[in-house]
């Protein structure tokens, strides 16, 4: 049924204050409900009383009628959720295929139904008519098992083990990430608002620190040995000048005031009361380093490696 044939009703359920989810009371939910799991920005629930076993339905935690309404932000945690939630669905329900369906005609708040088809279910070669929902559909503790599966698969989703990919670190690998920290720097000098003293520094400082690393590994230190630097940005930037790479022996001073704040007792990364930091300009950073990870690269390639 599409609720806005009454104007009145439509109105009152499109406002946050008259929207019957956003109002609703684990007291006043339909008895049949069950909550699954509260993900990131959807309360991930199923009722007992469907037309198909394993109906499940993400709900939005906002009052939000359209995608569109969504943040940047909400939107990316919204796809995380239905992907968290529909990787469970299958794997409780060995579903052939998952349908996902939002509609919102007789409660505009947004929810995604995500259907689980089976080989011969009663829709097969059409569309699912949740009209036809019965409090027959599971048998006796049918529903509850579901459920407590369900939970158990959400659950192994957060808590399974990280695997652990281990690779020899190199000067290809260390120059791309230098260049991955400069590009973020690149994008907030790019910002409508100044970033933080403390955010632009610690992004300079680590693209210094790996770019600086790299050209050593180049030239056959090892991890321990690049290791041994610590955070000590002079020291890097000497110990790479009298290897080889053409910079001046002594770093310029924006680049010792960066390697005060990088290494101990790492103010950039832990603030202290009544401690200032002052860095130049973030148009003036991202420049120079720029050419100085340009710097490396040609030199990584002179001595046969590749960036």
């Amino acid at each position: 049924m599409s609720s806005w044939v009454d104007s009145a009703k439509w109105a009152k359920y499109l406002s946050k204050e008259g929207c019957p989810v956003c109002n609703q009371t684990p007291e006043t939910r339909p008895p049949a409900e069950r909550l699954i799991a509260d993900l990131r920005v959807t309360r991930f629930i199923a009722d007992r009383d469907t037309c198909l076993k394993g109906h499940c339905c993400l709900v939005l935690k906002p009052h939000v009628i359209e995608i569109y309404d969504l943040s940047d932000e909400d939107s990316t945690a919204f796809m995380c959720d239905v992907r968290v939630a529909s990787l469970a669905l299958k794997n409780v329900t060995g579903a052939v295929k998952l349908n996902y369906e939002i509609h919102g005609n007789t409660i505009p708040h947004m929810h995604m139904h995500l259907w689980p088809r089976q080989i011969g279910d009663r829709f097969e070669n059409g569309p699912i008519d949740w009209r036809s929902k019965t409090p027959k559909t599971y048998e006796d503790g049918e529903f509850e098992a579901f459920i407590e599966r369900m939970k158990t698969g959400i659950l192994d989703r957060f808590t399974a083990k990280p695997t652990v990919i281990s690779h020899k670190i190199s000067s290809t690998s260390f120059l791309r990430h230098a260049r991955g920290f400069l590009e973020a720097l690149r994008l907030l000098a790019a910002a409508p608002k100044s970033p933080p003293a403390a955010a632009t520094a610690l992004l300079a400082a680590h693209s210094l620190e790996i770019g600086l690393k790299a050209f050593l590994l180049q030239i056959g230190w090892d991890e321990k040995r690049v290791k041994s630097l610590g955070h000590d940005l002079v020291k890097a930037w000497r110990c790479a000048q009298q290897n080889g790479l053409p910079v001046a022996a002594d770093p310029p001073r924006w680049y010792k005031t960066l390697s005060s704040a990088h290494d101990k007792p790492f103010i950039a990364r832990y603030a202290r009361n009544n401690t200032g930091l002052v860095v130049p300009a973030i148009a003036e950073l991202v420049r120079d380093i720029g050419g100085l990870l340009d710097q490396v690269g040609r030199e990584i390639v002179n001595r046969g490696g590749t960036v």
